[in-house]
């Protein structure tokens, strides 16, 4: 029987909120025999642009056949019209459950949440009962944002649960970053909002933000006015003063959510492995003492992640990636950098089919979806890394090596440039507590950087090589031109001399051009410099090449072990084709040629001109004998 597959829906994956998230979703989904697939990009935005169509069609990857359940965390696309569109996408697509955590419009899917009246209360009762604060602000997300909803509805919770006033006057509206809390700050200090006890932000990156502005105006934090945030993310333990917090356990959601979707599916209750809601870290920003020893073990990981962050940066890898004259040799380069990423225990990166194709105006190029095939060019396993050209239906989603026996977990994300779909790398973690981050997002961003680069190359060799082409032929009968003669002429000369082989030139004028011009039109003259390219080109072997190097005059030019009667055979042969030819035209004109030939060692000369003079003088004798024998 095969296993059921539960699918991830995200966006921005990088944040340590849905690294908690996914822990708690992952290792719930092992624990009871399901594969986890989760599928995610790393930019997010309300503009629809080139970029922002290329991070979300790795949505479109998605087979729903093979999902048995989703859990979308909708409250990740804080851009409403995106949120919108997955949304949409998966309604059209999908009909088994969805689970969305924590939101508050679940779009007629399943809603499971931490108790965030409970959990996000606690920051305000803690300033009301362990500080006795009563003007207290609050500082939330978007307007209409799930979070930030839930987050001002728990703050509400808390002031009338100790009958404290909420005027609106005490409610902002933010961005979940900086930008708002340095604009309430700014507000503060200049005397366009009264200076409250305390603020509650809905994140530790708005508390933050609004911390060090608050300082940087001169209004001392804690003791002109006491901020708190939420999530506990690791740059809170670091700051001065370090930012009182609140570490929910979202691993238990991703737990709940998972148990949920068993039940449904099944109609059986799970144990759940995660079950904590979370607990205060305390920091100085409220008034009180910072917890040292929690204090000391993120600042280590804070080291450690700047370290890993500055070590990608300095690496060179976008350097080294862009100098690959070919995807083999790309694909090496990015092996080579696989050690920038520690916690990933397998990686493999698919091609869509149409990732370089080329065409003129350079729209032939998958931008929604994928090819109905894709080509697995790289796989690392274990400290392994190889290179092959393993083709499988996108339709599977998991390239073949990486299906294991065990229940499994794979990260699904983007390589693109704009909207032009490279392909995706399918990631596995060592553990189901990592996911990914800052770095990995610099690392795909050179590959698809490097791809571009690679592709926009070899698109423009393609070009220069057409161009170069059309400077060395013919545009009439396809033959090299006088330039292209010019060129590859020494070349055979040189060759000739150096194998001590014979050199042949065979020159041909075509008789009566301007006759055929002035009589029957330049179409005519057209056709008939056209059929002595082609009777040139019938006679002529692998070794030599043809050129129209005059208006009416062509070339035939070789080396070999010419026999002495290689002149003749030629001549015979070109004259031969244009008799057929004048046999069957039913043209009022015959297309005939003048004919004059060298053959003989290049040794005893010193360029090849001087052979052509010998031939041409020939072709001009042949030229006057034969003027002298015509009648009209």
């Amino acid at each position: 029987m095969e296993r059921k597959n539960i699918g991830v829906i995200l966006a921005h994956s990088v944040m340590e909120y849905h690294g908690n998230l996914l822990n708690g979703i992952i290792s719930q989904a092992k624990s009871l025999g399901y594969n986890a697939l989760v599928f995610s990009l790393f930019s997010l935005s309300d503009e629809l642009s080139p970029h922002q169509l290329g991070e979300e069609n790795i949505y479109r990857l998605i087979n729903f056949e093979k999902l048995d359940g989703i859990v979308l965390v909708d409250v990740s696309f804080w851009a409403a019209d995106m949120r919108r569109r997955v949304v949409e996408f998966i309604k059209k697509n999908f009909h088994g459950p969805v689970i969305c955590p924590n939101s508050s419009n679940p779009f007629d899917f399943h809603n499971e949440c931490i108790e965030e009246m409970k959990t996000f209360s606690v920051m305000t009762e803690h300033l009301i009962t362990d500080h006795g604060m009563k003007k207290i602000y609050c500082l939330t997300g978007f307007k209409d944002n799930p979070l930030a909803e839930q987050r001002l509805a728990s703050y509400r919770y808390a002031m009338e649960k100790h009958g404290l006033e909420v005027k609106d006057s005490y409610i902002f509206y933010g961005d979940f970053w900086e930008n708002s809390a340095k604009q309430l700050a700014a507000d503060i200090a200049e005397g366009r909002v009264e200076r409250p006890e305390a603020i509650v932000c809905g994140n530790d990156s708005m508390a933050l933000s609004l911390t060090n502005s608050l300082i940087e105006k001169g209004i001392i934090v804690p003791d002109d006015i006491a901020v708190t945030g939420y999530d506990a993310v690791s740059e809170a333990y670091e700051n001065i003063p370090s930012i009182m917090t609140y570490k929910v356990s979202y691993a238990t959601l991703g737990a709940k959510c998972v148990c949920e979707l068993h039940r449904i599916l099944t109609g059986e209750k799970a144990e759940q492995i995660f079950t904590s809601e979370g607990n205060i870290v305390v920091g100085e920003s409220c008034g009180c003492k910072k917890n040292m020893a929690a204090a000391k073990e993120f600042s280590k990981m804070i080291s450690d992640k700047r370290n890993r962050e500055e070590l990608i940066h300095s690496s060179g890898m976008i350097e080294r990636l862009t100098v690959a004259k070919d995807l083999e040799q790309c694909l090496i380069y990015i092996s080579e950098h696989l050690y920038l990423l520690p916690t990933i225990s397998g990686l493999a990166i698919c091609f869509d089919d149409k990732w370089n194709t080329f065409s003129e105006t350079d729209s032939e190029y998958t931008s929604c979806g994928y090819s109905e095939n894709v080509h697995m060019r790289l796989y690392y396993n274990m400290q392994r890394s190889d290179l092959y050209d393993d083709e499988f239906p996108s339709a599977e989603m998991v390239p073949p090596v990486m299906r294991e026996e065990e229940p499994y977990c794979v990260y699904f994300v983007p390589m693109h440039f704009g909207d032009r779909c490279f392909g995706y790398i399918a990631i596995k973690y060592n553990s189901d507590s990592e996911s990914h981050d800052k770095v990995l997002r610099t690392w795909v961003k050179s590959i698809n950087t490097a791809l571009e680069y690679l592709r926009v190359k070899d698109r423009f060799n393609i070009i220069n090589k057409r161009l170069y082409i059309g400077s060395i032929r013919d545009a009439l009968t396809g033959i090299y031109n006088r330039q292209g003669y010019k060129q590859f002429s020494k070349e055979i000369f040189a060759k000739a001399k150096e194998k001590h082989k014979k050199l042949l030139i065979i020159v041909v004028d075509l008789d009566r051009l301007k006759y055929i011009n002035d009589t029957f039109g330049h179409t005519e003259g057209d056709n008939a410099i056209t059929v002595v390219a082609q009777a040139l080109q019938s006679s002529s072997g692998n070794s030599e090449k043809c050129a129209r190097t005059g208006g009416d005059e062509f070339v035939i030019i070789g080396y070999y072990d010419y026999a002495d009667e290689a002149p003749e055979f030629y001549r015979q042969r070109i004259e031969g084709y244009l008799a057929r030819y004048n046999a069957i035209s039913l043209k009022d004109y015959s297309v005939e040629a003048s004919i004059g030939s060298f053959c003989g060692y290049a040794d005893d000369f010193s360029s090849v001109d001087e052979c052509y003079a010998i031939a041409d003088k020939l072709m001009y004798q042949s030229k006057t004998e034969r003027r002298k024998r015509r009648t009209d």
